[in-house]
């Protein structure tokens, strides 16, 4: 059985002189997850456990996330309709290091009827392998991301 996650207030950390952190508008925050490939979706752990924390290549379809999966917890989760989180980034080192992370929230549901082949041809094959032949999508309810380090580029 899964178990909820208590969500941790979100905190104003104000601007920092020495830093080049800050956080991202909404849109900001999607343009970036538009470029991510491969993410992290948290799931609560089982009982009193940790949570689980797995790799997943995703595609974002307008304001969802979109992913190829297996039987298991991720596809549990969505046919419990649960919230799923989920957080990609982007960190270079490269002269200057900076990067961005992007956490996005949404209750999970798997893909059935008439969206379900459009989402079938859009979903990511997962270099992970293996059978995935169900498609899970991720409504982003919530979002919120921060960049990191020296200036990034406009987000793609």
């Amino acid at each position: 059985a899964l178990r909820a996650i208590q969500v941790m207030p979100r905190f104003d950390l104000g601007p920092r002189p020495d830093s080049a952190e800050y956080e991202l508008e909404r849109g900001e925050c999607l343009a970036f997850l538009r470029s991510a490939q491969l993410a992290r979706v948290v799931l609560p752990g089982h009982e009193a456990g940790p949570a689980v924390v797995l790799p997943v290549n995703v595609v974002l379809d307008g304001e969802q996330m979109v992913l190829r999966t297996g039987e298991g917890v991720i596809l549990a989760a969505a046919r419990a309709g649960a919230w799923l989180t989920m957080q990609a980034d982007s960190y270079t080192q490269h002269g200057v290091g900076r990067g961005w992370s992007v956490t996005a929230a949404g209750r999970a549901r798997e893909a059935t009827g008439g969206a379900l082949d459009r989402l079938r041809e859009l979903a990511p094959t997962p270099v992970a392998g293996g059978s995935r032949s169900h498609i899970v999508v991720v409504p982003i309810e919530t979002v919120e991301g921060r960049r990191v380090g020296a200036p990034v580029p406009a987000a793609p």
